[in-house]
């Protein structure tokens, strides 16, 4: 039973990256006895109904975010920067098509690609999701549904676990089944209790044919459930709604949607711009109007921008930088840039949440540190450093700026 379980958390939640070497027979033989990103052991967990949104319809909305991000990338790409050497230049490589027709502004062909942006190649790598788990999601595969109804309950307790209205198990007190039975709860009881705890605003963006589960009356994925965490822990460290807030590496602009829904009124992503095109993409359509400007476009509480500008903030312009499962995967000299910059522009702090396994990329080198490259920077002090809450083998840190 465990086996089978783990086994399908692990089909098509956790992709090799491009050109990984293949596992080594102590991996494979390993591997039955560690759930992956899990914080708990998935044995007879409660499941929430799987929900799978449509393509979105070929209307005047889908069509003007197209033409938005189309033209914001065609804008940005008249004057754009290199970034350091990195895996996502091989990963940009894989989605030449795409960015061929958005060079050739073939904006229908566009338009059908994002509209079912989460059953495509795009998407990998930039959340905790695969369009092969929207490909067997449609088609009934059971491993593919299991895996994501399984990582939304865990994604769900350790949430409930962190904010305090569910207690964390103790195999010392509470013995071996009750530890491992952690997953075998009231999970639509349990995300009511959060919302009244917290306040905080949980749903999944409704776009592009993304996936997740129904609790309750909410319609919730891993990755806003994950989000919500970390506007829950900014809260805490006093970050005010008014703020302003910079995201290095959003993602495919989730952390942003979870952020604008919990009342954080000036939020800006930078990023490469082929990924602002999706970040662009997923904001305008799951944001109400108005709420989200584009690289050229005047500014609006949301704002979207290629990498280069963090570099044209002004100093101590910014309260608080965030960045999430990112720094580690660019390029040495970008993210000692970034690492710079933070300790430049920021007032309040710097609030990461990353891996640090420096795993070597072929052709590039080695990951990040984040940790070793804050300490680099005299700017920046360490004051808050633990396990994350939502995902193994993360850490979390908080660091405030020297004056």
């Amino acid at each position: 039973m465990i086996r089978r379980t783990l086994r399908q958390v692990r089909r098509r939640f956790a992709p090799a990256p491009p050109s990984a070497p293949p596992p080594s027979p102590v991996a494979v033989a390993a591997a039955p006895f560690f759930p992956l990103a899990l914080m708990h052991v998935p044995i007879e967990p409660s499941l929430a109904p799987i929900v799978m949104l449509e393509p979105d319809a070929d209307d005047e909305r889908s069509r003007a975010a197209v033409r938005r991000v189309v033209d914001a990338y065609l804008a940005a790409m008249r004057a754009p920067r290199a970034p350091a050497p990195s895996m996502w230049a091989a990963i940009e490589g894989q989605h030449a098509e795409f960015l061929a027709r958005v060079r050739a502004r073939d904006l229908a062909a566009v338009r059908a690609t994002l509209a079912r942006l989460f059953a495509t190649p795009l998407i990998w790598g930039l959340g905790r999701v695969h369009p092969d788990s929207a490909m067997h999601i449609r088609t009934g595969h059971a491993d593919g549904t299991a895996g994501v109804q399984i990582q939304i309950a865990d994604a769900l307790v350790s949430l409930a676990e962190a904010i305090g209205v569910a207690r964390v198990t103790c195999v010392e007190q509470h013995g071996v089944e009750t530890h491992l039975l952690a997953l075998k709860t009231d999970i639509a009881a349990l995300l009511s209790a959060i919302v009244a705890r917290s306040g905080l605003e949980v749903e999944m963006p409704r776009l592009g044919g993304n996936y997740g589960c129904t609790i309750g009356a909410r319609q919730v994925s891993i990755d806003s459930l994950v989000h919500a965490y970390t506007a829950y822990r900014l809260r805490q460290l006093g970050v005010a709604p008014g703020e302003r807030v910079v995201e290095i590496g959003g993602g495919y602009g989730c952390l942003a949607h979870v952020m604008r829904r919990n009342g954080f009124g000036d939020y800006t992503i930078v990023d490469l711009p082929w990924v602002n095109i999706l970040q662009g993409y997923v904001l305008i359509m799951s944001l109400p109007p108005g709420d989200v400007s584009l690289f050229g476009e005047p500014d609006a509480p949301v704002k979207v921008r290629p990498f280069w500008d963090f570099a044209a903030m002004a100093d101590r312009s910014v309260d608080v930088v965030i960045n999430t499962d990112s720094l580690p995967e660019i390029g040495e000299e970008t993210a000692r840039g970034y690492i710079a910059g933070i300790g430049r522009v920021a007032r309040h702090g710097f609030f990461s949440i990353n891996q640090e396994a420096m795993s070597h990329y072929p052709g590039v080198g080695p990951q990040q540190c984040v940790n070793a490259l804050a300490a680099a920077e005299p700017r920046l002090q360490l004051r808050h450093r633990h396990r994350y809450w939502m995902r193994q083998g993360y850490v979390e840190e908080w660091f405030t700026i020297r004056q």
